[in-house]
């Protein structure tokens, strides 16, 4: 590869995935308390997403790296059959989003899940916040640049104003 290219960075891509917890969660008050309304019928899970490979997440979350405490103690594995490829998203804004969507429609499906829609409202506010910093820190640079180029515009027309004898 000659020395002026540049190799070309990848995108991350994130997805959200679906972890089966085991149901001796419904023994944790707070789980309970998120999913009274649950159907006793169906699965327990956490609903998480990642810019890593779901087994690799699932295997960060079963070794206490940044994990969530009900998927680190009653994670039981992956639930695929609840995954859904085509949810795939550029930025974790969007992956947050997402996963809050898929988390209401399983616990209005019965599914008792976590975490609670409370904490994902606070996670797509950080997010959120996170980038308009990131928009108004790159805007401040393009000004910036945009003085920077008419100054030299200016200096190599020689534009500058002689005082009036």
């Amino acid at each position: 590869m000659p020395a002026s290219a540049k190799p070309i960075a990848s995108r991350r891509e994130y997805r959200v995935y679906v972890v089966r917890l085991d149901p001796k969660v419904l023994d944790e008050p707070s789980f309970l308390r998120a999913n009274a309304q649950h159907d006793p019928k169906k699965s327990c899970v956490y609903v998480g997403s990642t810019g890593l490979p779901p087994e690799e997440r699932f295997i960060q979350h079963t070794n206490g790296i940044k994990a969530n405490r009900f998927a680190r103690i009653y994670g039981l594995g992956l639930m695929r059959s609840l995954m859904e490829r085509r949810m795939l998203a550029r930025t974790q804004l969007i992956a947050v989003r997402q996963e809050a969507a898929f988390a209401r429609r399983l616990r209005k499906a019965g599914y008792a899940v976590w975490p609670t829609e409370e904490a994902y409202q606070r996670e797509i506010k950080k997010l959120e916040a996170k980038r308009h910093e990131k928009l108004a820190e790159r805007a401040g640079r393009v000004r910036e640049h945009r003085r920077a180029q008419a100054i030299a515009r200016r200096a190599s027309t020689g534009s500058r104003k002689s005082p009036v004898s």
